[in-house]
């Protein structure tokens, strides 16, 4: 089941919204590493406006929680 993303405008007018912290040096499987037309929105929502809703960043933030002798 795909998730349903917000609009565009909205995503790119609240006040929270900013670019990924990881935007600059993505990994590998970030949406802006494979761009794709089925992509481009989850790049423009997620990568340019809110990152902390972007599955992959959670899904990063976990892994690196998990892992011994990091810290966040």
């Amino acid at each position: 089941m795909q998730k349903t993303l917000p609009p565009l405008k909205a995503a790119a007018s609240a006040n929270q919204q900013q670019a990924c912290v990881h935007l600059i040096k993505p990994f590998p499987d970030c949406y802006c590493m494979n761009l794709s037309s089925s992509n481009i929105r989850k790049m423009l929502t997620f990568c340019t406006g809110d990152f902390r809703s972007c599955p992959i960043y959670g899904q990063k933030l976990a892994e690196a929680a998990a892992a011994p002798g990091k810290s966040g």
